[in-house]
């Protein structure tokens, strides 16, 4: 009886410590989260490693400086690939210039429909262009501050919500 009692106890212990370690570790998960409610280009590099560490909410998220300018970035198996999707009558005037950047850098790019209509057209489906990048945390920081940069004409002023 007393060996089972102590393993009864060594299982609670272990429980316990397993309850706090994980109360902790959702602790900075959040304060993670917050830090990327609002972030800069010097927060990119942040962003896109916790994107890679499996630290956000989903392994798809984007990137928006306002409803047009909205990137979405996609953890695959360890590498990102970024996609634009066209809702707005506005995001249009983008596309060209992004398609264009991207076959400068000899990015593969795919045009398909997630289903979502556009808001200027509802019979329309809204076209995603998916850039297949691969890229690792740098790389991504810095194409998505150049896209940002030279497709959207952002600033280091501007500030990004994730979206999810």
């Amino acid at each position: 009886m007393k060996t089972r009692g102590v393993g009864i106890l060594l299982r609670v212990v272990m429980f316990a410590i397993v309850a706090v370690l994980l109360y902790f570790n959702n602790k900075k998960t959040n304060k993670i989260k917050e830090q990327l409610k609002s972030v800069s280009f010097e927060g990119f590099n942040l962003f896109f490693e916790n994107l890679l560490r499996h630290k956000l909410k989903t392994n798809y998220i984007g990137l928006a400086s306002n409803t047009n300018n909205c990137l979405y970035f996609h953890n695959e198996k360890g590498k990102i690939n970024i996609e634009f999707e066209v809702v707005e009558k506005e995001q249009l005037n983008y596309v060209k210039k992004l398609l264009s950047y991207a076959e400068n850098l000899n990015f593969e790019v795919i045009e398909t429909s997630y289903a979502n209509k556009t808001k200027y057209d509802k019979t329309i489906e809204a076209p995603v262009y998916q850039i297949i990048s691969k890229l690792d945390v740098t790389n991504a920081s810095f194409i998505a501050k150049e896209i940002f940069t030279q497709v959207f004409n952002e600033d280091n002023t501007t500030k990004f919500e994730m979206v999810y």
